[in-house]
């Protein structure tokens, strides 16, 4: 009898020992499993925060500046730069106004007393009753708008000493150009108005340039 309620005692204990170790095991891998899932997760936020910050760095440095000029369109028109000079109040100064308003020209400026006798060394601002005479000061251009009265008795005088300029630019085999002067050069004209006054036109559109101040009051 004493073997059998050994047996039995043993049995037990044996069977109590197995439970515990099955609830170890149990307890143990849920715990694993949900120190995974944590991880996962975590690691599936961090991703997806990382993708969406970069996808919106990204946009934001393609997105064309709506305030940029890629054109140039803000660049000043070299015509209505030149609209600002301070043409004399006579038919001389309308005249040129029209010239460089007609067509592109480079920035212009007007000569005077100083100026004038490097740039066209025969012509004395004494014989001119009116006169305006533009030129472009960037040596790499060569152009002229140049309209003059001349004083009574003094026409022959003035219009040698403008013909004078006008041959040099169209014909000195001295002067080298540059291939845009050159074309400013071959466009040049040079015509005198019904009442008077002397035109000359340094421009590749020279033609059509006097063709745009026929009608100047």
């Amino acid at each position: 009898m004493k073997r059998i309620m050994s047996a039995v005692l043993a049995a037990i204990v044996l069977a109590m020992a197995i439970s515990g170790c099955s609830d170890n095991t149990e307890v143990s891998t849920p715990s694993t499993g949900n120190s995974t899932t944590v991880n996962d997760s975590t690691n599936n936020e961090s991703t997806t925060e990382s993708n969406e910050s970069t996808g919106d760095e990204s946009t934001t440095e393609s997105t064309p500046d709506e305030n940029s000029d890629p054109d140039g369109d803000n660049e000043v028109n070299p015509a209505v730069a030149n609209a600002a000079l301070e043409y004399p109040d006579n038919r001389a100064g309308r005249i040129v106004r029209t010239m460089l308003s007609s067509d592109e020209w480079g920035f212009m400026m007007l000569m005077n007393e100083e100026t004038t006798p490097a740039l066209i060394p025969d012509l004395s601002l004494d014989d001119c009753e009116e006169y305006c005479l533009a030129y472009c000061p960037n040596g790499t251009q060569l152009m002229y708008a140049l309209a003059v009265k001349p004083k009574a008795g003094s026409e022959e005088k003035v219009e040698n000493a403008l013909a004078t300029f006008y041959g040099n630019v169209k014909n000195n085999p001295d002067l080298a150009f540059y291939p845009m002067q050159q074309a400013a050069a071959e466009g040049a004209v040079m015509d005198t108005t019904d009442d008077g006054y002397i035109c000359v036109i340094v421009h590749e559109n020279g033609q059509t340039i006097g063709d745009a101040i026929e009608n100047v009051q």
